[in-house]
């Protein structure tokens, strides 16, 4: 595997819209992302694009993603973990992606350098960041009261794990999301 692989974007959608139903938004936009998985293109080659479970690592929702060739499921040909970030007091959310590649991604041939391997994975990460972007973007704008009946999204429990749970078909500001007051000693 190569490691090294970064790309990163911003979603023009407020963090806490995004956040408390990305699988929802995702899943609408890209069936099978969260599944069997979702046919990309890229470079010439077919890949199923899949986007493992969530969970939150302090204020960020963070989730593997992995890249497979459309036929050959056993090893991702790209893996790495997406993470989901809000900008303070702008209406936008970056995304960041840093994984890794197989040596031979997009098929190329053993004599091609690491950085040429590197440099094609880059490419396609910042390619598939942009397909996932546009996805959020575009699902964000829909209505607030759309039903999502049997959608099970993370949220955060107040110092234990992340657990799924079923979220109303209302969008709100989640409690979890908003930083933790320190009691005094």
């Amino acid at each position: 595997m190569i490691q090294g692989l970064h790309a990163n974007s911003v979603v023009f959608a407020d963090f806490n819209r995004v956040s408390s139903n990305l699988m929802a938004h995702l899943s609408g936009q890209l069936p099978g992302i969260n599944g069997a998985g979702y046919p990309v293109r890229l470079q010439g080659a077919e890949y199923r694009l899949r986007l493992g479970l969530l969970h939150w690592e302090k204020r960020e929702l963070v989730a593997n993603l992995d890249l497979n060739f459309k036929d050959a499921e056993s090893q991702p040909q790209l893996t790495g973990t997406m993470r989901l970030q809000e900008i303070p007091k702008q209406a936008r959310t970056k995304v960041t992606f840093e994984g890794r590649c197989a040596r031979n991604f997009g098929s190329v041939s053993s004599d091609e350098t690491t950085e040429a391997v590197r440099h094609l994975a880059n490419d396609s990460s910042r390619n598939v960041l942009e397909l996932l972007v546009t996805a959020l973007e575009a699902s964000t704008k829909l209505s607030a009261d759309a039903p999502m009946a049997g959608i099970s999204i993370p949220s955060r429990s107040n110092g234990g794990p992340a657990k799924p749970v079923r979220k109303p078909a209302k969008l709100h500001k989640p409690a979890a999301i908003r930083p933790a007051r320190s009691r005094p000693a």
